[in-house]
């Protein structure tokens, strides 16, 4: 876990994290966790924080090989599915309708599922 945002700005990449942690409740392939950890580099730099992005995709990159992992997995959306498969067509459609049913931003979504 890793704080979304500066201390003048506490959640300025917060909407970057929340679009990361939908890749990997949605899951895939390692194809796909790889362009989800580039996703989050590339908005958080896109704010202007450059440092940063590489702070955050190095730690990313890191936890991945952390032999305490998270209890967010890749994949965590399905259960007991935690490998780099790609998702079928009725998984994808699942993913679709339990994300535009959360509370996320409107437009953090709709990114979300332009890119998946």
């Amino acid at each position: 876990m890793y704080k979304e945002g500066p201390t003048n700005a506490p959640e300025v990449w917060k909407e970057c994290c929340l679009e990361h942690d939908m890749y990997y409740w949605a899951g895939g392939t390692i194809q796909n966790r790889n362009q989800a950890d580039l996703r989050l580099k590339d908005c958080v730099e896109d704010l202007g924080y450059p440092e940063e992005a590489q702070i955050i995709y190095a730690g990313v990159k890191l936890g991945h090989l952390s032999p305490i992992k998270s209890k967010f997995p890749w994949n965590n959306g399905w259960l007991g599915k935690h490998q780099y498969l790609s998702l079928t067509p009725s998984e994808r459609q699942q993913v679709e309708i339990k994300i535009r049913k959360t509370s996320f931003p409107e437009e953090v979504v709709n990114l979300f599922l332009e890119r998946f």
